[in-house]
């Protein structure tokens, strides 16, 4: 029986609207976004995620970033009060 590789190690947190509009603006400032993703669909921009969050017209959100050295994956899923946040960061494939 081969050993499967270990899994990710994961964050979460839950989110007011205020720790989201800083979120995505630490995101914008101090990272090298890679992908956003709303509901599954393709790549959309960090402020049209944002503003479906908050508009309540998307229920998730995930994007992939580097900051740094490392790779992470921030999946963000709405609540009525706000969102909550599952990061883990992932091997990097480039």
């Amino acid at each position: 029986m081969s050993e499967s590789p270990p899994l990710p190690t994961t964050y979460g947190a839950d989110l007011g609207p205020a720790d989201l509009d800083v979120l995505f603006e630490d995101l914008g400032r101090a990272a090298d976004v890679l992908a956003v993703r709303c509901d599954g669909d393709g790549d959309v921009t960090l402020p049209a995620a944002l503003a479906g969050l908050q508009g309540g017209t998307v229920r998730r959100v995930q994007v992939r970033y580097r900051h740094g050295p490392d790779v992470w994956c921030d999946t963000l899923m709405a609540r009525t009060d706000g969102a909550r946040l599952v990061r883990m960061r992932i091997e990097d494939e480039s």
